[in-house]
């Protein structure tokens, strides 16, 4: 049964976006800022009770003001055609290096009412994506990251069922440049055409684009394209031939990481048959071009994705990952050796590193380069860090409590417990 594929615009799921922009970003200088200037909260109140256990009803109050104020501009703009100018900055964007691949890559910076309007379209839009998104698609989705396309493929290549004798890797060109907003919107109309108000913010959200494309560092682009990106995935899943009256597909399995795709199939004609599909399938339907970046080959090489080489009995780190990991454990040892600590910036790479350890076949390495005795001490600093960072919040909060305090016309200072419990909120 085909249920509705929409939230219509309410109140109460102004407030849910809200809440999902919220998460994690209660002490940010811009969110405050917004806070005091759309909610009427004072700056110095806000940071307090989203930092302390003092004044928490202000959370509740700031979560009810924004999503009234999302709600009033999205009713303007759906109903008047009112477009948000007064609280709406141009886009920008600026050329970064990607951390991980060195590439440069073209990022956003988006203001606050654009990033709560595509959260808000995104929770209403969520029904459809969570019905057209597939489980072999991973990247900006919650609880699909690396680990579980790895985990995926391994157990693809370890099943004894599956004919995974081939593999090869394909590559959308320029997948956020060449995806289009109009697409989107096309494609979204004939998936849910009586969710108006979302089709209507949507096509706000397009014309805000640079070059009227996705673009990286939009939390709505992410999902738009990995929805463009289901409906190449299902034709490549279910392109074949029909022999002797049987359909046999021409692969056996897929799974992508946002627009970079890993093929396994039984035969390297298989392979090649289905790619000649997809790419004119891609060109004609979505605009988009598809290209092997990896020729096939037998799966007893190792699977090169998602950071790791994966076999059918043994998961490695990449090569390239392996060689930064490296030479940060030996800048480490060394350092440990010399100075008896480390570096909180160090600590804190060992640590976003210890991942790949725990998720490969990685035992002799972690005698061989003392990960045990460099995560013990790695802990510790970034605990010792943690307990000076919640002593200096403890005073700043003192502080604010006193001159919130003078301002209301209050004598008494009350003290300021260390963590909060407000952020439960987000």
């Amino acid at each position: 049964m085909r249920t509705n594929r929409y939230r219509p615009l309410t109140l109460k799921l102004c407030e849910w976006a809200a809440i999902e922009y919220l998460q994690h970003k209660w002490s940010r200088h811009d969110t405050l800022d917004f806070i005091e200037k759309v909610v009427g909260i004072p700056r110095d109140e806000m940071e307090l009770a989203v930092t302390s256990d003092c004044r928490t009803y202000l959370v509740g109050e700031a979560i009810e003001g924004i999503g009234l104020f999302l709600y009033e501009i999205a009713t303007e703009l759906i109903e008047n055609g009112k477009e948000p100018d007064d609280f709406m900055e141009p886009v920008t964007v600026s050329k970064r290096k990607d951390g991980a691949t060195g590439k440069e890559r073209d990022i956003a910076t988006l203001c606050i009412t654009h990033q709560l309007l595509e959260h808000l379209c995104k929770v209403m839009l969520e029904p459809l994506f969570n019905a057209r998104i597939l489980q072999v698609q991973h990247a900006s989705i919650p609880g699909r990251g690396q680990v579980q396309m790895k985990s995926q493929i391994h157990t693809y290549l370890a099943s004894g069922k599956l004919d995974t004798d081939v593999q090869a890797k394909a590559d959308t060109v320029h997948a956020y440049e060449n995806t289009k907003h109009d697409l989107c919107l096309m494609l979204v109309k004939k998936e849910a055409p009586r969710a108006h108000d979302a089709i209507i913010l949507l096509e706000y959200l397009g014309t805000l684009a640079p070059g009227g494309h996705l673009i990286i560092g939009g939390y709505l682009d992410a999902w738009l394209f990995n929805f463009v990106a289901s409906y190449a995935l299902r034709f490549m899943i279910r392109s074949g031939r029909t022999r002797r009256g049987k359909f046999i597909n021409d692969i056996t399995r897929v799974s992508a990481y946002m627009d970079d795709f890993v093929i396994l199939a039984k035969t390297k004609s298989g392979i090649e048959r289905c790619m000649r599909a997809t790419q004119k399938y891609m060109r004609e339907t979505l605009g988009l071009e598809i290209v092997l970046k990896v020729e096939p080959t037998s799966t007893q090489h190792l699977v090169d994705a998602a950071g790791y080489q994966i076999g059918k009995d043994v998961v490695i780190i990449r090569k390239t990952i392996w060689k930064r990991i490296r030479r940060v454990l030996l800048r480490a040892y060394e350092q440990l050796k010399r100075t008896g600590t480390l570096r909180i910036k160090v600590a804190r790479k060992i640590i976003s590193y210890n991942g790949y350890f725990h998720q490969t076949n990685s035992q002799k390495l972690q005698k061989e380069y003392h990960t045990a005795e460099l995560m013990r001490m790695a802990r510790r600093v970034v605990r010792f860090h943690a307990y000076l960072h919640r002593k200096r919040r403890k005073e700043r909060n003192n502080a604010l409590q006193i001159s919130v305090n003078r301002r209301t016309g209050k004598s008494s200072v009350r003290s300021v417990p260390g963590q909060n419990a407000c952020l439960a909120h987000g």
